[in-house]
């Protein structure tokens, strides 16, 4: 399900520096919890307890989470000169002027200008800074959660839809299926009829081929389960339980492999169109069960 949260904090380390940072929760639509965390390079080590934080409360999703530093020293160790590094490079300076006999120009700001001359210290962020961050990434998965709840009510509102769609069909479906049964032995009835034989002497012929037709149109049990299934998603979908996106698809599943052996069953064209009918309610079912956590 979608969801979207942003928010700008002030932050500041113990020697003062301070630095806005931006943080960002956007969440897309997906069948699976995959998270991509766009975050300062100081910032790695705890990449996996932020993908904890989203996972505990989001469940599902594509989830993008970005973090910007307006100022990365904030993030950033003490900085320090290399004095060994420093005194190579004008011992070799020193060399150079003597050996090729030119004037030795080396300032300060060269040397300082020079690879490796001053380094910044490897530290972890000041642990303020990443309490402050985790508050603020917890208050924003709540306002994406908020969001996404208001997505649920008009997903819930709509899949309720095609419930409604897909009863009337099979209620027609149902219909035509027990009218086809009465029409099927009114044929029968007819052809023997017009044969001119005597209805007794083929009674078990009669019997036998009304049995093997009736019993390939009878759809009975495929329109009960059908039902149950919806009966059954319908539950679900009204049910408390906070995770119910996948049980829905799956069900939607049975719903169609029901609906397929109804049509593939039963070679009539009016209960044919009302199970395409139904199959399209399905499809847009399955299409909005991917965006349920």
């Amino acid at each position: 399900m979608t969801g979207f949260a942003s928010k700008t904090i002030l932050i500041s380390n113990q020697q003062g520096d301070k630095a806005h940072a931006t943080i960002t929760i956007k969440t897309l639509n997906s069948r699976f919890f995959d998270i991509t965390c766009r975050i300062h390079p100081s910032l790695a080590y705890i990449e996996h307890k932020l993908i904890g934080l989203c996972k505990k409360k989001l469940y599902r999703g594509n989830v993008v989470c970005t973090i910007y530093i307006s100022n990365s020293n904030v993030l950033k160790g003490n900085i320090q000169a290399s004095l060994p590094v420093a005194k190579q490079y004008y011992q070799a300076a020193e060399k150079l002027s003597a050996e090729l006999n030119v004037q030795k120009d080396f300032s300060l700001n060269t040397l300082m200008s020079l690879p490796n001359v001053i380094v910044i210290e490897e530290a972890e962020v000041d642990q303020n800074i990443i309490v402050t961050i985790e508050q603020n990434i917890n208050e924003l998965l709540d306002n994406v959660v908020e969001t996404r709840l208001q997505e649920g009510i008009a997903l819930e509102k709509d899949l309720a839809e095609r419930i409604k769609i897909m009863r009337q069909e099979g209620a027609i479906i149902a219909k035509r299926a027990q009218a086809l049964v009465e029409e099927q032995k009114e044929k029968i009835k007819t052809a023997i009829a017009q044969t001119g034989i005597d209805p007794e002497i083929i009674a078990d012929a009669h019997n036998q081929a009304l049995y093997t037709i009736l019993e390939k149109l009878d759809l009975h049990e495929e329109i009960v389960r059908f039902a149950s299934h919806l009966d059954e998603f319908e539950k679900h979908l009204k049910g408390d339980d906070t995770r119910k996106g996948k049980r829905l698809d799956f069900i939607l599943q049975e719903l169609g492999r029901e609906i397929n052996t109804i049509a593939s069953k039963c070679n009539d064209s009016e209960i044919g169109k009302h199970a395409i009918n139904v199959k399209v309610e399905i499809e847009k079912a399955r299409e909005q069960t991917q965006n349920i956590v």
